[in-house]
This record gives C-alpha cells, structure tokens and sequence, in this order.
C-alpha cells in the first residue's frame, strides 16, 4: 500500500504499488474533498501488464475535468497529494474551460510515459 498525505480529504480504499496483482483492482481508491473526488482504477482488472486511469471530476462523475492514465504509481500519488493539497490552500482545483485564464492540470507527452503538471 502506498500512503496518501491528503489534507481535508476523505479516502476510499488504498493506493497499491503495480507488482500484485491481488491488489490491482477497477475500484482502487476513490478521494473526495469539497466538492472533487479523484477516482483511480486499474485495467484490465488483476493484471501486472494493465494501468492506472485517473479522474479528476466536480460533483458527479458525469462532470469529468481531467483524466490520464499510466502506469507509474508515484506520478498518481503526486498528482493525488498535488491536487488535493491546492484545494487545502484554497487555490482553484480545476480551470479547464476555454474562458479560463490559468490551466491548472496539463498533460505532456514524454515518449510512451504520460506525465502532469501544475501551473
């Protein structure tokens, strides 16, 4: 299990590592804080071979901001931490629409590697 540092926040389920499969579930951990929750998943369900999917939403999951995939646990546990920590400091959490001035999560292509940032 890997631990979540998230302030203000409510935790459902756990973060795993990708090296057992027994862990490796579609319903992974689900972090709801105000009005967000970042939903994390695995597939294909119980495969090493599978990725994290990642969703950021507002409300319900109908109302979907941001989501990537990867199979690098750290890079959701930091976007987890990054994200729920902006929330905690009052900052805006997701400015995704055209009339917005500031982008909070960007994605950029690193080869096959899909990475985020704040700005």
């Amino acid at each position: 299990m890997i631990p979540l540092r998230v302030p203000d926040g409510l935790v459902i389920g756990a973060l795993y590592a990708p090296d057992d499969a027994q862990f490796l579930e579609e319903d992974m951990v689900l972090v709801e804080f105000g009005a967000y929750g970042i939903n994390v998943s695995w597939h294909p369900e119980h495969e090493l071979a599978g990725e994290y999917f990642v969703t950021l939403y507002h409300g319900d999951w109908s109302n979907r901001l941001h989501s990537f995939a990867t199979s690098d646990a750290d890079l959701v546990k930091r976007f987890i931490e990054d994200t729920t920590r902006r929330f905690a400091s009052g900052r805006p959490v997701a400015a995704f629409t055209a009339a917005s001035d500031e982008t909070i999560v960007s994605q950029k292509i690193e080869g096959s590697r899909r990475a985020y940032e704040l700005v």
